[in-house]
C-alpha cells in the first residue's frame, strides 16, 4: 500500500478500542470482534498485537486483562515495540459506549478507505492509457470498488462451550451475601415505607464489616446519592443508625446539586461518568436514592432505550468490578392492594423496561399503620423466592428479620386459634373463624393442621378442645 493510503487510520479510534478491551471487559472485546475488525484495520503493529492477542485469549476462553494479554504476547513471542503500551490503556478507564460506536465505525470507515484507494491507484495507470476500451475498464472497476466494499467480512471464530466448561470461574459477588448480587438491584416500595432507612442500614452493614439479617457483610466503601436528602437530614439519619467515625469514613455521598454537576442525568451520559466512579474509587456497593431523581426530564421510565442507557453501563462496570447497586424505586399503584399478589419484580413502576436489567428486585411490602412487613427477593443469582418477615424497630431506625414471612403468618394464626380455645373452649370450626375474624375454609385447613401435630383434638360433636396435657 502506497504512503499516501496510510494517511487513512485514526489513532484516537483505535486507542479507544484498545481502552475498551482492557477496561469494559469482555462485552467491548465481543462487540469490536463481531464488527469484523481484523489484524490488517490496525495502523500500528503493536495495535494489532494487542487485539489479535485478546482475540486468541477469547477463543480460547481465558480472561481477557492486562496481564494475560503480557502473557499471551510472551507465550506467542510477539515483542511490543511500545512496553508500556498495555498500561497505558488501561489507565484511560471506562470507555463510554457511544464512543466505543464511534470508534468502530472510524476504523471500519477508514479500512473501507484505504481498500479504495488502493483500487484507485491500480487502476489510474490503465485508465490514462485506456483508449476504446474505457466502457469495459470502468465495469472492471466498479467491480472491484464493489468487491472491496462487501469484502470486510472475515471469519470469525467463537468460544466453544466445551472450553467453557472446563474454565474455573470466580463465584458471583455479593454485598450482602445470597440476597444482593454485584450488577444493579432495585428496591421497590410505597413512598415512606423505610426503603431509604433500609438501604442506609445496608450501606453501615458494608462500611462497617457488620451484619444485616443475620448475615455477616463484607467490609467495603459506599457512594450513597442522597438525591431527596439535604446536610441536616442525613447527619441526623447516620446518627439515629448509629454510625460511628470509623464506619463513616468509608462513606461517600453526594446531595441532588453535587450530582448533577459531577456526574448528571443517569439517562443523559451520566450512568458513564457513574460507571467510571465506580472504577476508579473501588465501591463495594452504591445506592441511588432515588431512581426517579437520577432521571430528571424522563418523561416515561417505561422507555426502554432510555432505561438501559441510564443503567446498562452502570450495570455492566459493577458487575467487573464486584460492585451492587441499589436503586430505590417506587412500586405501582396496584402494587400491594387487597387481592393483590405480591410480585417484586412486576411491581416496580416502569417494570417492562427496568425488569430486564436489574439482576435483582427487593420489594418492601408494609401498612403505614404498622411496623411489620415483608421483603420479597428475587434475582437471576437467587435460587427461590425470598419472603423475609421484617419489623421496623423506631428506636434505632433499623429493619430486624423474623424468618420467613408466610410460615410467620401461619404460626401467628395458628397461635390466634390455640389462644382462643384457651379463652373459651371447645367451639366449631365456624365459630373459631368468627372469634378470630377468618374464613371458615382456612381455619379448617390449620385445624388438621394442628390435630396431626396433636396440639388439638376433635369430639363427636365436631368441636375442637385444645390439649393441655401432652403424652
Amino acid at each position: 500500500m502506497s504512503n499516501a493510503a496510510q494517511k487513512f487510520y485514526n489513532q484516537d479510534a483505535e486507542i479507544k478500542l484498545l481502552a475498551a478491551i482492557l477496561n469494559n471487559g469482555d462485552d467491548a472485546l465481543l462487540l469490536i470482534y463481531n464488527s469484523g475488525i481484523s489484524g490488517p484495520d490496525w495502523s500500528e503493529g503493536d495495535h494489532r498485537r494487542v487485539y489479535e492477542a485478546a482475540c486468541h485469549l477469547y477463543e480460547k476462553g481465558e480472561p481477557v486483562i492486562e496481564a494475560s494479554i503480557k502473557a499471551e504476547l510472551e507465550r506467542t513471542n510477539r515483542k511490543l515495540v511500545n512496553l508500556t503500551i498495555l498500561s497505558d490503556y488501561a489507565n484511560d478507564g471506562y470507555i463510554a459506549p457511544p464512543d466505543l460506536k464511534w470508534a468502530i465505525d472510524q476504523v471500519r470507515l477508514n479500512t473501507s478507505k484505504r481498500n479504495t484507494f488502493g483500487i484507485v491507484e491500480e487502476y489510474l495507470p490503465e485508465i490514462d492509457k485506456a483508449n476504446g476500451s474505457m466502457p469495459e475498464l470502468l465495469v472492471k472497476f466498479g467491480e472491484a470498488i464493489g468487491a472491496a466494499a462487501n469484502s470486510y467480512s472475515p471469519e470469525i471464530t467463537l468460544p466453544n462451550a466445551a472450553n467453557l466448561l472446563t474454565q474455573t470461574l470466580a463465584e458471583t459477588a455479593w454485598a450482602v451475601p445470597e440476597m444482593l448480587p454485584a450488577g444493579f438491584t432495585i428496591l421497590g416500595g410505597k413512598p415512606k415505607m423505610g426503603k431509604s432507612w433500609l438501604a442506609l442500614q445496608i450501606s453501615l452493614a458494608v462500611c462497617s464489616g457488620g451484619k444485616i439479617f443475620g448475615r455477616d457483610v463484607p467490609q467495603g466503601k459506599v457512594l450513597y446519592l442522597a438525591l431527596e436528602d439535604g446536610p441536616k437530614r442525613l447527619q441526623k439519619r447516620l446518627k439515629i443508625q448509629g454510625w460511628d467515625a470509623e464506619s463513616a469514613k468509608n462513606l461517600d455521598y453526594l446531595f441532588l446539586r453535587e450530582f448533577m454537576a459531577k456526574i448528571g442525568p443517569l439517562h443523559q451520559g451520566g450512568s458513564q461518568a457513574l460507571a467510571a466512579r465506580i472504577e476508579q474509587a473501588g465501591y463495594k456497593m452504591v445506592v441511588i436514592d432515588t431512581v426517579g431523581r437520577s432521571l430528571p426530564g424522563l418523561k416515561s421510565q417505561n422507555e426502554y432505550q432510555a432505561v438501559s442507557d441510564a443503567f446498562g453501563p452502570i450495570q455492566e462496570m459493577a458487575i467487573s468490578h464486584d460492585c451492587s447497586v441499589l436503586g430505590i424505586d417506587h412500586h405501582n399503584k396496584l402494587a400491594g392492594g387487597s387481592g393483590v399478589t405480591p410480585d417484586a419484580v412486576n411491581d416496580v413502576q416502569g417494570s417492562i423496561s427496568k425488569g430486564g436489567i436489574a439482576d435483582a428486585v427487593w420489594g418492601l411490602y408494609k401498612s403505614r399503620t404498622k411496623t411489620e412487613a415483608l421483603l420479597q427477593i428475587d434475582g437471576r443469582d437467587i435460587e427461590e423466592i425470598m419472603s423475609l418477615a421484617v419489623r421496623m424497630d423506631r428506636e434505632t431506625a433499623a429493619w430486624q428479620c423474623d424468618g420467613d414471612y408466610y410460615e410467620k403468618k401461619q404460626s401467628e394464626a395458628r397461635q390466634a386459634i390455640l389462644d382462643a380455645l384457651a379463652d373459651e373452649g371447645a367451639m366449631l370450626a365456624s365459630e373459631i373463624a368468627g372469634h378470630i375474624g377468618r374464613k371458615r375454609p382456612n381455619v379448617t385447613r390449620d385445624m388438621k393442621i394442628l390435630v396431626a401435630e396433636k396440639l388439638v383434638n376433635r369430639d363427636p360433636e365436631k368441636k375442637y378442645h385444645l390439649i393441655t396435657e401432652r403424652g
